[in-house]
């Protein structure tokens, strides 16, 4: 599959499985240890909404399938490198 036509869920595709850099003072060992976290990867991918309206976004994102087949190409991407 090729990445996503929209740049923001591309993004948030590839924050959600590799990890994301720091958002708003709070640390992350993005390269290290991915978080799965929907709302710091939709944060992330540049989206302006923050909080309760990121959590929620994040899991329309994630219910769509288009986004769920990227997540599993990258997951297994991630599995093999």
């Amino acid at each position: 599959m090729r990445p996503l036509r929209n740049p923001k869920h591309e993004a948030f595709c590839q924050y959600y499985v590799f990890g994301h850099p720091p958002l708003n003072g709070r640390p992350s060992d993005w390269r290290e240890r991915p978080t799965k976290n929907g709302q710091r990867s939709y944060e992330a991918a540049g989206y302006e909404s923050t909080g309760p309206v990121a959590r929620a976004a994040s899991s329309r994102l994630l219910r769509r399938e288009d986004i769920q087949l990227r997540i599993e190409e990258l997951e297994q991407t991630r599995r093999t490198s």
